[in-house]
């Protein structure tokens, strides 16, 4: 499969920025996991697994990250405890030497009945890293255990976190930025403003998930934090869907396409006065 040519397919043309407040980019594909044990009210009971089958799929999927040029392995569960389904179990990065440096800022995770994609610092474009998501996808496709081999995706989600430090704030509050820069709204109640200290402002922390028209959900987390030690309000944006997805990269590029094109559009649209400090380059 030719996945550049798939990314250059589904990726529409977005703005990129020479100084962008981005963090770390998540995919995240879940699958039916070999432990469930199905229950009375329909659903399945998860418990910590360590089965001879799944080390068979690790071993698998490592052998096709090292063909994949992620040649960096690390334990993140001590072997002998108890794991979760759902839990990342491995983590996979390419050496600092590696020919394509785009892609020294990816590393994939596998655990039980779940894989990550994540993009670190010095990210460009979701363009140049999405062939990288589409490999991992099909490297677990190609090595999952034969019972699960065709099994639909149960969830796929991408998720963009944002750090915007002082850089960015510019003398505002983080209540100031979140509502005059960012747009989010928030209007406390006169029975509790009354109480307010002298004053006093609230520190905002803000939560919500709303559909969408596509049928996937967006996600929202807006909170005062820090970023390598500094300090910074950190928004976490995620598209997601629980609808199956067929287990084959082509469904779960388009669906992941979908949503960060979703997530993108809306922060361009609105961080617009924050371009002067983010400085745009170009197009992809």
């Amino acid at each position: 499969m030719d996945f550049q040519r798939l990314a250059d397919t589904l990726v529409a043309m977005s703005q990129t920025f020479e100084k962008a407040p981005l963090v770390e980019i998540i995919v995240e594909v879940r699958w039916a996991d070999a432990a469930g044990i199905p229950q009375v009210d329909g659903g399945l009971l998860q418990f910590p697994v360590n089965n001879n089958s799944a080390d068979e799929f690790y071993m698998r999927f490592g052998g096709a990250a090292y063909s994949n040029g992620f040649r960096q392995t690390e334990r993140l569960v001590p072997a002998g405890f108890p794991v979760m389904p759902g839990q990342a179990i491995y983590r996979y990065r390419p050496p600092s030497d590696f020919p394509d440096e785009l892609a020294r800022s990816a590393l994939w995770q596998i655990g039980s009945g779940v894989f990550t994609a994540n993009a670190t610092p010095p990210y460009k474009s979701w363009l140049e890293f999405s062939p990288w998501v589409a490999k991992g996808i099909q490297a677990v496709l190609d090595t999952r255990n034969d019972s699960e081999k065709n099994s639909d995706f149960a969830s796929v989600s991408l998720r963009y976190i944002d750090a915007f430090t002082s850089d960015f704030l510019d003398g505002s509050t983080y209540a100031e930025f979140l509502q005059d820069r960012l747009g989010f709204k928030v209007q406390l109640p006169a029975a509790i403003e009354k109480m307010a200290a002298d004053g006093a402002t609230a520190e905002h922390i803000i939560q919500f998930r709303l559909p969408l028209q596509n049928g996937m959900s967006l996600t929202v987390l807006a909170a005062k934090g820090s970023s390598n030690g500094v300090d910074a309000l950190i928004l976490n944006t995620t598209v997601s869907t629980t609808e199956k997805t067929a287990a084959n990269v082509e469904a779960v590029m388009e669906k992941l396409s979908a949503a960060r094109n979703m997530i993108h559009n809306s922060f361009v649209e609105m961080t617009s006065s924050l371009h002067g400090i983010m400085k745009p380059t170009s197009k992809d």
